[in-house]
């Protein structure tokens, strides 16, 4: 029944190597799932999957070292940088009996590192020695690291000429208000509240405002309340006598009132 299923072509690790594996391990697993291969051991899984691989993907694997204990589950963690995984790696790899150190911390890092693109940057390289490895590494994280400070810088400059624009426009005639283009002036269309006028508010409104006047003739005049006394006031004459009375005035308060004199002639 295996035998009506197609099995992947080998491994390229010419051109574009991202992509070639990408496509293997699609028809790989297509073909597992056919075959029912997930069923079957690990050893016979690995058997096959080094079958299929071809001969290049095969010398590469080869290539590789593997060790039974923890260290060859050690990868590189979200956050940890590149330094710190390598030192990791040297401590744990210190303590096992493997001769060649260097090549098993080379695989380690081509195995355990988490950014994908160094991966496949590593694994195109022909003779990679563990000192070829971590140059491209570093050099990689920093050339991140600094992309990554100058486009923050850029935000930062970008948001304080933004800032600086905004805080050297003078208040807008029609509102009062800082804005760009008139075309966008809150008090276009508005009518003013102060004067009826058209596209301001009345807080700029220019008008003077027009007082009514006042009417001198409704306005009322203060004068003082008073009081009267009367004073008798004779006068000599050969014909007659008469006696005239003249209103005296004081001052009691300040009240609104209509003046008028009175005078009793007798």
């Amino acid at each position: 029944m295996e035998n009506l299923f197609k099995p992947p072509e080998p491994l390229v690790l010419d051109g574009n190597v991202a992509e070639n594996w990408k496509r293997f391990s699609q028809k790989f697993d297509i073909f597992s799932t056919a075959t029912d291969l997930e069923s079957k051991s690990e050893d016979k899984k690995v058997a096959v999957f080094l079958n299929l691989i071809g001969d290049e993907g095969l010398e590469l694997f080869n290539s590789f070292s593997f060790e039974n204990g923890d260290e060859k589950n050690i990868c590189q963690k979200e956050g940890q940088n590149f330094d710190n995984f390598l030192t990791e790696l040297r401590k744990a790899i210190k303590t096992t009996q493997y001769k060649d150190h260097d090549d098993m911390i080379r695989d380690r890092i081509v195995m355990g590192i988490l950014d994908k693109v160094i991966q496949e940057r590593l694994l195109r390289e022909p003779k990679l020695t563990l000192e070829k490895a971590v140059d491209v590494c570093r050099a990689t994280e920093s050339s991140k690291s600094q992309s990554k400070i100058l486009r923050n810088e850029s935000q930062v400059d970008a948001v304080q000429k933004n800032s600086d624009q905004e805080n050297n426009k003078k208040p807008c005639n029609f509102c009062g208000y800082k804005h760009g283009k008139s075309g966008k002036c809150p008090a276009y269309g508005k009518t003013c509240a102060k004067c009826q006028g058209r596209n301001h508010f009345a807080a700029v409104c220019r008008k003077k405002e027009v007082r009514p006047e006042r009417n001198n003739k409704t306005k009322e005049k203060k004068v003082h309340e008073v009081e009267a006394c009367s004073c008798k006031v004779n006068t000599e004459d050969d014909d007659t006598s008469d006696e005239y009375f003249v209103d005296g005035i004081q001052s009691i308060g300040s009240v609104k009132a209509n003046l008028c004199w009175k005078q009793e002639i007798s």
